[in-house]
C-alpha cells in the first residue's frame, strides 16, 4: 500500500512544475551596466554581448559592461530597441528614431568601442515603428520595421547607408498591415502581422500562413528560425511551429501564461544547445522537454520581474534580462540540476545518496531521508526523519540508514517495516557482491547478508576494530579500507595487510577511496589531495599524487571511479574529474549548487550521470562528457586608448599619455576562473598576470612595441591563443636626425665654451685660493692671539695670571735700566672672606673685577698687573717720574672712598698694599718677599693702608 502511495506521489510530481534550483550570475551597476532596463540581448561573431537599454547601448566582453556613445558616433543615451549584425559582422543599432551602422566589422582586433557609427539616411515621409521590435540580419544588411511596412537597411555604400522600403506583390500587400516582428532564413525574410498572418518572401514570391493553414492563436510577437529549418512563432498563450518544406503548421498551448498584452512585444523564443526551446512565462521562463514544458520561476531562485530579453550565447549558456533588474546568466543550465529545501528536501546539508533499483533516488540529510522521483521534486517521509549521515541499499527494497550518531535501521520501502540495529557510528554503507552489505563504522567493519527473509544478523569483520572511514569491495571478494591513516586490505582468507602506512605528505589524512582498473586504488583526503596507489605482485606499491593546482583543492572529501574509468574527486572548493588524459574542474560558477562537498557524497546513477552532495544542496550533472568539451578560450580586446587614440592604432605621434588596455574573454562560463597574462615588449621584463582584465602603462617610449595577451582557465588548464598587436609611436621631434645634428653642433660649442670657462675658472680658483690663504693666515693669527690671551690672562679679572705676571716681573728685573726704576705693589682686599660669607662669592667676584679695572686704569705703557693669589693683585710700575708711590696711594684711596655695586647692592671695601722699590742685586724672590712683608705689616697694623718695604707711606686716620 505504501509503495503504491509513493509511486502515485512521484508520478504526480513528475507532471508538476518539476522545480529545481538555478544558479545565477547577476550583472548590474557594479558591472558597468548603469541602466538596468534591458530590452534586448545579442552576441556578435567575436563574442561581444550587446545589451539594449532605455539609456543607450552597452557591450560586455567578459569583465565589465562598457557603454557606446559619442566617442563611437552614437547618441549620448536614448532608448535602444535592438541590435543586429550584417553577414560581414558590421553592427546595426536601432534607436527610437534613428538607425546607426558601424563603419567596419567587429573582430577580436577591432572591439565595438573602436568602431565608428554612421546614421542611416531615412526618407522624410518614413518614421520608425514606435514599439519595441526585433531587427533581423538579411542579405548584406538587416530588415527592420517601419510603420505599416518592412524596410531594408542597405549598407552597400558604407559611407552612406540607407533605409529602403521592401516592396511586396500588390495582391499580397493589402491584408499585410501592422508588421510585428521579423526573422530570416537564408535569402527569405519572415514577418508576422497584427492580423495573425506569418509571411515569408524573397525576390520571386511570397508565402503567407494563416487560419487556412491551421495557424490560429495570433498575433505572433516572436519569430525564431530553428536549427532544423522550422519557424517558431510565439503569441501570448501559444507556440506555433511552421515547416516551410511541407507547409505543415502545429499549434500548442503554453502553460503558466496569462493575458499580458502590454508585455507581448517583449516576448522572445530562443533555442538551447540541446535544441530545446525557451520562452517567457508569467513567472519566469519555460523550457521545452519531451514530457512537456517545464517552468523555472521565482520558486527556483529567479527574480520576480518579467523577463524582457533571452539569449543563448555561442557556448550554449542561457542569458536573460529582467525589466529594471539588469542581466542574468544561468550557470550550467541544461546540464546541471540543483535541489535544496525549497524543492522539498528536508535539509540543505546533503550527505550521501543511493538509487533504489527501478525506484527513486534516496537522499540522506541532516534531518532525514528523502526520495527524489523522476520529476525532480523530493518527497519527505516523516517516519524517515532524523539525522542520517550514511545511506545504502541492500535487498532491492531494503534501505539502510544511520540513526543519528549511533545505530542503524533497515527500512523495507515496500511495507514500511523498520528494523533497528545497535552498531557504532557508521561512516559508510555499501552494497557488495550478492546480497552482502558492508558497514564502515567507528568500531571497525561490519557486514550483513541482506537476503530476502525475516532473519538478518549483522556480524563484525575479524581484525577490524579501529575506526574505518571508507571501504571498497573488490571483485575477488576482498575488501579495501582506510583506517588510522593507513590503506588496508582484507583478504577472503581472513588475513589483513597494511598496504600503505606512511604517505609522502605527512599532513595527508585518508578518508575516501575507490577502486579503479585492476591493480589501482585511489585514495583521497584532507591535506594531500588524491593518491593513485598502483599495485603489482611482489613489488611495493607505487604512489602518484594529484594535488592543487591540478585539482581544485588538497582537501578531498570523496572519491569515485565511474563506469568509464573516470576518477572524480570532490573537494571543499568544488569538483575535479580525471578522464585518464587530463583533469577538469568545476565549481559553483559552472553550475554546482555549492563548492563545499560532503564526505562520500559522490554517486554515479544508472544512466552515467553524477550526483554530488554538498553542505548547501544536491547537484546532478546529467552529462559528464560536457566537462571535457574543448571550447577554445578566446581573448577579446574590449578597449585600448593611448591619449586620444583608440584601438586599433595607427602610428601615432610621440606622447606622454598613458596606454590603457581592457581585455576580456567570450568564454563567459569561465569568466571567474580565467586569468590573463600580458607583456609589452620593450617595457615589461616578464609576463604580468592579472584577473582584472586591465593593464595600464603610465608612459610608453617611442618605437614599435608588441602587446601580447593570453588567457588561462585555472579550472580546466586551457589556454587561449595569444592575441598580439603593435603600438607604434613615432620619435619625438627632439629625437629626429636634424635634432641630432643640432645636438652635435651644440656639443662642439659646449666643448669650446667649456675650455674657455675652464681656463677662466682656473684663474678664479687661483685667486680664491690666495684669498683663502690670507683669510686662513689671519684666522690662525687671531686664534694664536686668543690662545696667548687665554694662556696669560686671569679668566675672572682680565689681569695677567700668576705665571705671566711672574715671568714679566723677572724680565723687568733682568733688563738693565729697568730694575732701578721698578716699583712693585702687592694689593690685598681687606676681610674678603667676610665679604664672600656675607654677600656670596658672586659679589666677591664683582668686587675683584672692579678693583682690577681700577688697577688697569692706573697703569701706564710698559707697566703691568696680575692676579697673584685669590684676592691679591701684583702691580709692576715704572717710577720714571717718581709718581709710582703716589699712584698706589691714590688706588688705596679710590678703593676706600668709592663703594662697589654688585648684584644691585653697594659694598664698601678697603685694601692693604705692600710696596717696594727694586734695589741692586734684587731678584724677584727678594723683592716679592719685601713687599709681602710690607703687606703683612699693613694687615696687622690696622689694614686699609699702604706700607713701603722700608717705611710706612701713609696710615688711615683713626
Amino acid at each position: 500500500m505504501l509503495l503504491a502511495l509513493v509511486g502515485l506521489v512521484l508520478s504526480l510530481v513528475s507532471l508538476s512544475a518539476q522545480a529545481q534550483r538555478v544558479s545565477l550570475r547577476t550583472y548590474g551597476e557594479a558591472d558597468g551596466l548603469s541602466d538596468l532596463d534591458v530590452s534586448c540581448l545579442q552576441q556578435d561573431a567575436a563574442g561581444d554581448l550587446f545589451a539594449c537599454t532605455s539609456n543607450g547601448i552597452f557591450v560586455y566582453a567578459g569583465r565589465r559592461f562598457q557603454s557606446l556613445g559619442p566617442e563611437q558616433g552614437l547618441p549620448d543615451g536614448g532608448s535602444v530597441s535592438d541590435v543586429a549584425f550584417t553577414p560581414d559582422d558590421r553592427v546595426i543599432v536601432r534607436f527610437d528614431t534613428d538607425i546607426f551602422v558601424s563603419d567596419a566589422a567587429v573582430s577580436k582586433f577591432r572591439p565595438p568601442r573602436a568602431l565608428h557609427f554612421t546614421s542611416v539616411t531615412i526618407p522624410v515621409e518614413t518614421f520608425l515603428h514606435d514599439e519595441t521590435v526585433q531587427m533581423t540580419p538579411w542579405r548584406n544588411g538587416a530588415a527592420v520595421l517601419v510603420k505599416g511596412r518592412v524596410a531594408f537597411v542597405d549598407v552597400t555604400d558604407p559611407a552612406s547607408p540607407r533605409l529602403t522600403p521592401i516592396g511586396l506583390p500588390l495582391r499580397e500587400a493589402d491584408p499585410l498591415s501592422q508588421p510585428i516582428t521579423l526573422a530570416s532564413t537564408g535569402d527569405r525574410l519572415w514577418a508576422s502581422y497584427a492580423d495573425g498572418l506569418v509571411c515569408s518572401f524573397d525576390d520571386r514570391h511570397t508565402r503567407c500562413y494563416g487560419r487556412g493553414d491551421g495557424l490560429i492563436g495570433g498575433p505572433w510577437y516572436a519569430l525564431l528560425a530553428t536549427k532544423a529549418g522550422t519557424i517558431i512563432a510565439r503569441s501570448t498563450n501559444s507556440l506555433a511551429t511552421i515547416d516551410p518544406r511541407s507547409g505543415q503548421v502545429t499549434i500548442e498551448d503554453l502553460p503558466f501564461q496569462g493575458e499580458s498584452a502590454g508585455f507581448a512585444t517583449r516576448l522572445r523564443v530562443v533555442q538551447l544547445a540541446s535544441g530545446a526551446l525557451v520562452t517567457q512565462s508569467d513567472d519566469g521562463f519555460l523550457v521545452q522537454q519531451a514530457a512537456g514544458w517545464k517552468q523555472v520561476s521565482t520558486a527556483d531562485g529567479l527574480t520576480d520581474a518579467r523577463l524582457s530579453a533571452l539569449l543563448v550565447d555561442h557556448e550554449g549558456s542561457f542569458w536573460f534580462a529582467a525589466g529594471g533588474h539588469g542581466v542574468y546568466r544561468v550557470f550550467g543550465y541544461g546540464n546541471w540540476e540543483n535541489r535544496d529545501h525549497r524543492d522539498g528536501l528536508t535539509d540543505d546539508t546533503i550527505w550521501q545518496v543511493v538509487r533504489q533499483p527501478g525506484g527513486p533516488l534516496w537522499v540522506a540529510t541532516d534531518r532525514g531521508v528523502d526520495a527524489v522521483g523522476a520529476g525532480g521534486m523530493a518527497i519527505a517521509h516523516s517516519h524517515y526523519r532524523g539525522y542520517a549521515f550514511a545511506i545504502g541499499m541492500g535487498a532491492p527494497t531494503h534501505l539502510w540508514r544511520t540513526n543519528g550518531v549511533k545505530g542503524l535501521s533497515c527500512i523495507d520501502v515496500t511495507t514500511g517495516a523498520i528494523e533497528h540495529f545497535d552498531l557504532p557510528a557508521a561512516n559508510m554503507i555499501l552494497h557488495g557482491a550478492g546480497s552482502r552489505v558492508w558497514f564502515a563504522t567507528q568500531g571497525g567493519i561490519y557486514f550483513v547478508d541482506d537476503a530476502p527473509g525475516p532473519s538478518r544478523r549483522i556480524q563484525k569483520l575479524p581484525g577490524t576494530g579501529a575506526p574505518v572511514l571508507s571501504i571498497a569491495p573488490d571483485s575477488d571478494g576482498s575488501l579495501w579500507y582506510v583506517s588510522q591513516q593507513s590503506l588496508m586490505h582484507w583478504r577472503t582468507d581472513g588475513s589483513v595487510e597494511q598496504v600503505v602506512a606512511k604517505w609522502p605528505n605527512p599532513a595527508f589524512e585518508p578518508v575516501a577511496l575507490a577502486l579503479g582498473a585492476t591493480g589501482e586504488v585511489w585514495v583521497g583526503g584532507p591535506g594531500g589531495g588524491v593518491y593513485l596507489v598502483s599495485l603489482s605482485d611482489h613489488q611495493p606499491p607505487r604512489l602518484q599524487n594529484y594535488a592543487s593546482p591540478t585539482i581544485l583543492s588538497n582537501s578531498v572529501t570523496s572519491i569515485l571511479v565511474d563506469r568509464r574509468g573516470w576518477v572524480w574527486a570532490a573537494t571543499d572548493r568544488g569538483l575535479s574529474v580525471f578522464n585518464r588524459d587530463k583533469w577538469r574542474s568545476v565549481n559553483a560558477d559552472a553550475g554546482l549548487v555549492w563548492n563545499d562537498t560532503s564526505q562520500d557524497g559522490l554517486y554515479e546513477d544508472v544512466d552515467g550521470s553524477i550526483w554530488i552532495s554538498t553542505s548547501q544542496g544536491l547537484s546532478h550533472l546529467t552529462d559528464p562528457t560536457t566537462l571535457f568539451r574543448s571550447d577554445a578560450i578566446n581573448v577579446v580586446i574590449s578597449s585600448l586608448t593611448l591619449g586620444s587614440q583608440q584601438y586599433p592604432l595607427a602610428s601615432v605621434d610621440y606622447t606622454t599619455s598613458p596606454l590603457a588596455v581592457a581585455f576580456g574573454t567570450s568564454n563567459f562560463q569561465a569568466e571567474r576562473s580565467i586569468v590573463f597574462r600580458y607583456r609589452l615588449d620593450g617595457v615589461d621584463a616578464d609576463w604580468v598576470t592579472t584577473q582584472s582584465g586591465y593593464a595600464r602603462y603610465p608612459f610608453v617610449p617611442s618605437g614599435h612595441h608588441r602587446l601580447t595577451v593570453t588567457a588561462v582557465d585555472t579550472l580546466t588548464g586551457q589556454s587561449s591563443p595569444p592575441v598580439s598587436f603593435t603600438v607604434r609611436i613615432r620619435r619625438a621631434w627632439w629625437a629626429s636626425w636634424p635634432a641630432w645634428l643640432a645636438y652635435l653642433l651644440l656639443a662642439l660649442l659646449i666643448v669650446v665654451m667649456s675650455f674657455r670657462l675652464r681656463y677662466h675658472a682656473v684663474l678664479q680658483r687661483q685667486a680664491v685660493l690666495e684669498r683663502t690663504v690670507q683669510v686662513r693666515t689671519e684666522e690662525i693669527r687671531v686664534a694664536k692671539e686668543a690662545l696667548m690671551l687665554q694662556a696669560t690672562r686671569d679668566s675672572l679679572t682680565g689681569l695677567l695670571n700668576r705665571g705671566e705676571i711672574q715671568k714679566r716681573f723677572i724680565a723687568m728685573l733682568e733688563r738693565s735700566g729697568d730694575a732701578e726704576r721698578l716699583v712693585a705693589g702687592l694689593v690685598d682686599v681687606d676681610h674678603f672672606k667676610r665679604v664672600n660669607d656675607m654677600h656670596g662669592h658672586l659679589v666677591g667676584d664683582e668686587i675683584l673685577i672692579g678693583i682690577s679695572e681700577q688697577i688697569r686704569q692706573m697703569l701706564r705703557p710698559g707697566e703691568c698687573a696680575g692676579r697673584y693669589g685669590g684676592e691679591e693683585m701684583l702691580i709692576l710700575l715704572a717710577d720714571d717720574d717718581q709718581s709710582a708711590k703716589a699712584r698706589i696711594l691714590a688706588l688705596n684711596e679710590a678703593i676706600r672712598t668709592k663703594p662697589f655695586v654688585a648684584l644691585g647692592r653697594e659694598i664698601a671695601v678697603t685694601c692693604s698694599i705692600g710696596v717696594g722699590r727694586a734695589q741692586a742685586g734684587d731678584g724677584w724672590e727678594s723683592l716679592i718677599g719685601r713687599i709681602d712683608e710690607a703687606l703683612y705689616q699693613a694687615k696687622h697694623s690696622g689694614r686699609d693702608q699702604v706700607i713701603e718695604a722700608e717705611r710706612r707711606l701713609t696710615r688711615r686716620a683713626s
